[in-house]
């Protein structure tokens, strides 16, 4: 069997989650389901991201995708930003949807891609919201068996190809459902991840809130930071004023965060702030960062995936 990438460059495929902010629902009702599914539309056309599948719950969503210019974070906050502004300007609301950054899988074989094929779309049936998968919910699975108009934006037939068609779709979720044959050992069925044995954190403590890489070393981080945005180390203390300035040092405060166990005080001595001003720094980011942000995060991004710090 052909293996799958296993670093997120171009041709790339992850199990993407994300919950919402204090556990609350960030789809209460069908016209919040159809804003999210325009917005796959937009990043799909815009930022030439493929979905694959899809699920959305009340209070969490599933991608199954496949980054074919390695920008999967830089499509991941334009869904997550684009649709908080979308759903707050609907309902005259302010304030997050999403709890902190999403979450995601390298998806390293073809095997496990049918695996999370079965798990995206059993999710409301695991969740009682439905009693069975083909039912009316807000998966892909209707699509997938020809019950519903395909998205444009919908990639359906790498799946297809792979399972042998729409018929040998149902059965093979269907067997999953009913338990006819088993779901790998190795997966978690509370979160569709694969249990990863080298991870340095004891399997016990891994969940989908914990991000794999929180513990890289802070000079090592910065030292990258300077090199993704070609200033030197030293420029990483200048303080400028306005939410425009010094964009890089900006960088080293989000790179910090998201990377490393360094809490906001720590990084504010580091780059000689204040924790006030880190704070400013972070909430500023839950919106849709601005391009060469969101190329320096992504860039990032993608050299902590290869094994980067």
């Amino acid at each position: 069997m052909p293996r799958l990438p296993r670093i997120d460059h171009p041709g790339a495929w992850h199990h993407v989650w994300h919950r919402g902010a204090r556990r609350a629902s960030i789809f209460k009702e069908d016209r919040h389901c159809e804003l999210f599914l325009d917005v796959l539309d937009r990043v799909v056309r815009r930022l030439g991201i493929e979905i694959h599948a899809y699920a959305l719950m009340p209070n969490h969503y599933h991608l199954l995708v496949r980054s074919h210019l390695g920008n999967l974070s830089r499509c991941m906050q334009f869904i997550n930003g684009a649709y908080t502004q979308e759903v707050n300007r609907l309902h005259s609301w302010d304030g997050p949807v999403f709890r902190g950054r999403f979450k995601n899988q390298l998806v390293h074989d073809e095997a496990y891609l049918k695996e999370l094929l079965a798990y995206l779309h059993l999710n409301p049936v695991r969740a009682r919201l439905v009693t069975l998968p083909e039912e009316d919910c807000w998966t892909s699975h209707q699509a997938y068996l020809d019950l519903d108009q395909r998205p444009r934006w919908l990639t359906t037939d790498v799946l297809l190809d792979l399972l042998g068609g729409a018929k040998n779709v149902y059965g093979f979720v269907i067997d999953r459902h009913l338990k006819r044959t088993p779901w790998p050992v190795e997966m978690d069925l509370k979160t569709g991840w694969l249990r990863i044995e080298k991870l340095k954190t004891p399997k016990s403590q891994v969940s989908p809130e914990t991000p794999l890489s929180v513990d890289a070393d802070v000079e090592a981080v910065l030292r990258k930071v300077a090199d993704i945005a070609d200033v030197k180390m030293a420029d990483l203390l200048h303080a400028e004023r306005g939410p425009s300035a010094n964009p890089a040092r900006r960088f080293a405060v989000l790179a910090l965060a998201r990377w490393t166990q360094s809490t906001q005080r720590e990084i504010g001595e580091r780059l000689e702030m204040t924790t006030n001003q880190v704070s400013k720094v972070i909430a500023r980011s839950r919106s849709i960062p601005r391009p060469q942000m969101a190329e320096w995060l992504a860039n990032f991004q993608d050299y902590m995936s290869m094994g980067g710090v």
